[in-house]
């Protein structure tokens, strides 16, 4: 039975060919790491936005090769930035032959700079430049697409480990979960160039922080459930206290005792409580000091 399917790239084998490629280039004086500054006239964006005014003229841009078509003497790619994608027309004739030679190696992922100047295709509908320099800054050295998605991967397995339903079935590790995630997120808009996208983000995660935990507090104040840590004078004082508390219409769903207290001599417990009672207003701070006030009671407080 013939196998139609297309071989896999072997992916140690592609990062091996990158590697030659860097090395090549170093070889040639033309380390693309050792570009530490690129000057740029405009962005896509200012590009796309003030065409008029810059038509005819050149501009220098900076940005990822995202799409790339080699057609003999002439070729076109689309390269992003942080604002935006623009097409441009490259040609051995604009370019030179060892420029274009370079530019063919380029691969999709590659940084280059360009300068060249605006026009609009035949048919008037797509902005493009037509180059006449071009400069490498920065080569590929990996699968970016699949480095994102295993960053997001891990990220996603590390912010699920943090997820707990505790005894009184509430979720805790949520906020330390989006934590992780978001910050992934941010990294990878950060690391592909999105800057308006990563200081958006950060902007709205800095909001979400500021007011999120003012409104948990308040759903905590007004839950049926709640835990508090509360300290006897005797082991004997916590019948007594659960007691009392069934006839409040409390239900105990748990009771830790902390044997860190024990030579203080004090009989201190960590206890869950649901109320019962069906209230509109719950209060918890009502119900901790009729707790404070029990004679037997030598302290009590609530557990966030």
């Amino acid at each position: 039975m013939e196998n139609n399917q297309e071989p896999e790239v072997d992916l140690n084998q592609l990062l091996q060919i990158r590697r030659d490629k860097l090395a090549k280039l170093k070889a040639e004086g033309k380390d693309p790491f050792e570009i530490t500054k690129f000057n740029r006239t405009h962005t896509s964006k200012q590009i796309v936005e003030n065409y008029d005014e810059l038509e005819g003229k050149d501009v220098t841009i900076a940005g990822r090769i995202m799409a790339k078509r080699i057609m003999g003497k002439a070729s076109f790619c689309h390269i992003q930035d942080g604002e935006g994608k623009i097409q441009s027309y490259v040609s051995i004739n604009e370019l030179g032959e060892e420029s274009y030679k370079q530019f063919k190696e380029d691969d999709i992922g590659d940084i280059i700079g360009i300068t060249g100047f605006v026009f609009k295709t035949s048919l008037g509908s797509t902005i493009a430049m037509i180059t006449n320099e071009f400069i490498s800054l920065s080569t590929n050295m990996g699968d970016g697409a699949r480095l994102g998605a295993q960053v997001i991967s891990g990220i996603g397995f590390l912010g699920a480990g943090t997820i707990l339903v505790t005894s009184r079935n509430q979720i805790r590790g949520l906020t330390t979960a989006a934590g992780l995630w978001a910050c992934a997120c941010l990294g990878l808009s950060v690391g592909i160039g999105f800057y308006t996208l990563a200081i958006f983000g950060t902007l709205v995660i800095s909001i979400v922080l500021a007011i999120l935990p003012k409104i948990e507090s308040t759903f905590n104040r007004k839950s049926n459930f709640f835990e508090i840590h509360i300290e006897f004078q005797t082991r004997e004082n916590l019948k007594q206290f659960i007691n009392l508390i069934r006839q409040m219409n409390f239900q105990v769903i748990s009771i830790e005792h902390n044997s860190a207290y024990s030579a203080s001599g004090l009989s201190v417990y960590t206890i869950s409580l649901k109320v019962l009672e069906k209230k509109k207003r719950i209060n918890h701070q009502e119900y901790l000091d009729a707790f404070s006030k029990l004679e037997y009671v030598n302290f009590v407080e609530e557990i966030y």
